[in-house]
């Protein structure tokens, strides 16, 4: 269980009121759009989700991210476990597993303190990959709480839209700079842009 102390309970509450309003998967609630002022969030409405909501929102699902480490990643998570990424500069997809594993979170306050479920996401690669942002290199598993997965915002549409886990090469190599949305990169990718 982690435990955080009121001087950390302002950046916690934040990471729960996340973006997903350019997300076309559903969204837990109390999230905000990108950009909103993120005010102090009651204990009683942080967020609770149990580790079947995050595996169901992560389920069968194809996502685009971006950050500024990593740049635009796409993503498709299947039901059975399996991840394939399709990472900025790698001419390859990356094949791997994802999981999710159950976590508890105390925030203390001065009003008091609430302990709710924040699980975890994490995702193994092969032996041969590294991650550059975090220094990882490949073979174990990397986790990140469900909410950060969730504030990296982005874009999600059920399904295997980009046909990842059938694929060995990109559809097109991107670059750490390239940003599309799901909408664009779909066009692309029918269209035959390389």
């Amino acid at each position: 269980m982690i435990v955080l102390k009121a001087r950390w309970a302002v950046t916690a509450a934040g990471m729960v009121a996340l973006a997903t309003s350019a997300c076309t998967s559903p969204s837990p609630p109390g999230f905000r759009a990108p950009g909103a002022a993120i005010p102090r969030i009651a204990l009683d409405r942080i967020p609770d989700w149990s580790v079947a909501e995050a595996r169901a929102h992560l389920a069968d699902r194809t996502r685009v991210s971006t950050s500024g480490g990593h740049g635009m990643q796409v993503a498709y998570t299947s039901r059975d476990g399996r991840s394939y990424l399709w990472y900025p500069g790698n001419p390859m997809i990356l094949a791997g597993r994802w999981k999710v594993e159950a976590r508890s979170v105390t925030i203390q306050r001065p009003e008091g303190s609430r302990t709710v479920s924040q699980p975890r996401i994490c995702f193994q690669y092969g032996a041969e990959t590294h991650n550059p942002v975090t220094g990882h290199r490949g073979g174990g598993w990397e986790c990140t709480s469900y909410a950060n997965l969730l504030f990296a915002g982005g874009q999600a549409r059920p399904g295997d839209v980009f046909g990842l886990a059938r694929r060995k090469a990109v559809p097109f190599v991107t670059g750490k700079q390239d940003r599309y949305s799901l909408d664009e990169l779909l066009r692309k990718v029918r269209g035959g842009a390389r």
